[in-house]
């Protein structure tokens, strides 16, 4: 399907695209009491005043959102937030939108007051609902901040908010399956320990179901969670005398634990494949790094991303290294199955190879044949149905030449 999408991007940049009007907004209280819902009647958006267009795998228009929003791919249509505190403000309110395929309107669902930071990297889908986690309060003056759990129902046009703990961080986790949600945050109280929460959207309920002491030297800290239908996957990190070691643990979904498994030995000589790396402790000091994409495929094939430089898909079992590469590589966003992705290209490539997904067990590459056209992949997501949302741009020295979104159904 990828190959019979993509022969579209030629077109889809020389597309223009223009509007005017401002975006209305809706404000509620960020006083952590609980559950909160916003209006059930969402306020629909005007023409924003620099439009960014979508295109859809005809090549046609089908809508303009505001260019300020971060974007990603649903089962229904479009989710992005707006989020632009001012100069030396480290909070600001929080607009979040949904550009519904189905009649072509885009809504604001609600806001979140006086927000510090959207996890969006950790956004995700389950049963139709969109998840993300945020914070409310600055993240940089040492006081409590709360960490929220945010839904958003593109049919019943609603937003929900549910209050995880007092004592967020930025830099929080998300997964989804089976039902349920999990959700793991650095505690930010005393003395520092890391904790995963379980999030039942049934009673609307948030329960604490493992704790990591940070004190304790055996249990380290964590840097991501990822479930499957059976699998609570722990990626936790632990300092040794030889360095950061990496572990990757199994849970059951009763929170009983099946597997201590150190991925040194995968993840070690993929890194040092990478550019700038040179040598074992340079791959070590990268495992301290928070990670922004993280998931496992038929519970053997690791794909990982840090925050610095380090990317790489292994296979568990036989430690081959499938991918590595470094930041010019990115995973894809969103809750359907991850994607790896080359972000920028040089002027005189003609075909830009670099869109990875895994099939059988080998990852296939997608070429964009797209001869003078876009120079950089500014973000990929997809949904838990398959579609696909590409953001584009023919010039990254500029945020305002010829960039378009491409959503693209699901295979």
């Amino acid at each position: 399907m990828m190959k019979k999408l993509l022969a579209f991007l030629m077109v889809t940049l020389l597309l223009a695209a223009s509007a005017c009007g401002n975006a209305s907004s809706r404000q509620e209280d960020g006083t952590p009491s609980g559950t909160h819902a916003t209006d059930p009647v969402p306020v629909e958006t005007t023409a924003p005043e620099n439009p960014l267009p979508v295109v859809d795998e005809n090549g046609t228009v089908i809508g303009e959102l505001d260019r300020r929003g971060a974007f990603t791919a649903a089962d229904k249509g479009i989710f992005y937030s707006i989020w632009e505190p001012r100069e030396n403000q480290f909070s600001a309110p929080a607009e979040y939108h949904f550009f519904r395929y189905e009649d072509r309107k885009d809504l604001l669902l609600g806001t979140l007051a006086d927000q510090g930071y959207e996890a969006f990297y950790t956004r995700t889908e389950l049963n139709g609902i969109v998840y993300t986690l945020a914070v409310s309060g600055n993240p940089m003056d040492h006081e409590p901040d709360t960490l929220w759990l945010l839904a958003f129902d593109p049919l019943k046009e609603t937003m929900s908010r549910f209050s995880v703990t007092e004592y967020g961080f930025p830099y929080a986790a998300l997964t989804a399956a089976n039902g349920k949600l999990w959700i793991m945050n650095h505690e930010t109280d005393t003395e520092k320990a890391d904790k995963i929460y379980e999030f039942d959207p049934e009673n609307g309920t948030v329960r604490e179901v493992l704790s990591y002491d940070g004190a304790a030297e055996k249990q380290g800290s964590l840097r991501s969670i990822y479930a499957d239908e059976r699998t609570l996957y722990v990626l936790r990190l632990q300092n040794s005398g030889n360095g950061n070691e990496l572990f990757l643990d199994s849970y059951d979904l009763e929170y009983r634990k099946i597997t201590v498994k150190s991925l040194n030995d995968s993840l070690i000589p993929a890194g040092l494949t990478v550019h700038g790396m040179t040598g074992e402790t340079d791959v070590r000091n990268e495992f301290g790094m928070m990670v922004s994409g993280f998931a496992v495929l038929d519970g053997r094939y690791l794909f990982y991303e840090n925050f610095a430089i380090l990317r790489a898909v292994v296979n568990l079992e036989t430690g081959e290294a499938l991918f590595s590469g470094d930041d010019i590589y990115s995973l894809s966003k969103g809750g359907g199955k991850p994607a790896v992705y080359r972000l920028i290209f040089s002027r005189d490539e003609l075909d830009l190879s670099g869109i990875f997904t895994l099939n059988d067990g080998k990852l296939e590459e997608t070429v964009l044949n797209v001869s003078g056209g876009p120079s950089l992949i500014q973000s990929i997501s997809r949904s838990p149905s398959g579609n696909w949302l590409i953001r584009l741009s023919e010039d990254r020295s500029s945020e305002t030449q010829n960039t378009v979104l491409l959503f693209f159904h699901g295979e």
